[in-house]
């Protein structure tokens, strides 16, 4: 009898588990195109149980430089915090080129913001993603979070330095010339509002009075500073 899953399991094991272990990423997106689960739904997220046994374990086994990436997103999208720290700790050791692997983190984190993955999130800024790292829209991750309605991955990007701001421009940290797309989005702030999560309201609010609070402070200090050194200069 045929089985109306593409990738159904044979003999030989699933065709996207063998893709991945063959380094053939075409093929593997031919299949999750097709709805290929990267992970069996009925594994819980330990990372050695995963190695052998689906695609994003043998893509992490096998250190295949073309589809780390695209299991790190998979993962990410799965809020799969154990199986992504897997898969960045492997991309980290075996990707020579810093930027690539910056690449990937930074944009895997606008992924995770997007679906409000607060256990993703946490991995990823652990392993060094800029929170200010924005999509094409542009969108900013905490922007992205605040419409998602996850406060937790709210609260992770604003303690990691997310701007409360909006901006005219696309960020990309491993891309020295920005893009101003001639749109400027509602702030995070106005996000939450709209939607009536109020519980983000509160934790951005909170941010914002801190940032302008450390504003004064700068200023203040850059006050003093300068009427010293004109003190200084008048001493002389």
């Amino acid at each position: 009898m045929c089985s109306s899953d593409p990738d159904s399991p044979s003999f030989f094991g699933r065709p996207s588990w063998a893709a991945a272990a063959h380094d053939h990423l075409e093929v593997l997106q031919f299949f999750l195109d097709r709805g290929a689960r990267v992970q069996d739904p009925r594994d819980k997220d330990r990372a050695n149980s995963e190695i052998g046994k689906t695609a994003l374990g043998v893509a992490a086994y096998m250190g295949h430089q073309r589809i780390l990436p695209r299991a790190i997103y998979f993962a990410a999208q799965g809020n799969r915090p154990d199986t992504l720290r897997c898969l960045l700790e492997r991309y980290r050791e075996t990707e020579t080129r810093r930027n690539s692997f910056l690449r990937t983190l930074d944009s895997t984190l606008v992924c995770a913001s997007r679906r409000g993955a607060a256990l993703a999130t946490g991995v990823l800024l652990e392993f060094g993603a800029d929170p200010n790292e924005s999509d094409n829209m542009p969108r900013s991750c905490l922007q992205n979070a605040a419409r998602a309605g996850d406060a937790e991955t709210v609260r992770l990007l604003v303690e990691a330095g997310a701007s409360c701001e909006a901006s005219w421009w696309v960020r990309r940290r491993t891309e020295p010339e920005l893009e101003k797309t001639g749109r400027l989005r509602c702030d995070a702030l106005t996000e939450a509002g709209a939607r009536g999560y109020r519980d983000i309201e509160e934790i951005i609010e909170e941010a914002m009075d801190r940032e302008a609070e450390r504003a004064k402070e700068k200023g203040r200090r850059d006050q003093e500073g300068g009427g010293r050194k004109g003190w200084i200069r008048l001493m002389k």
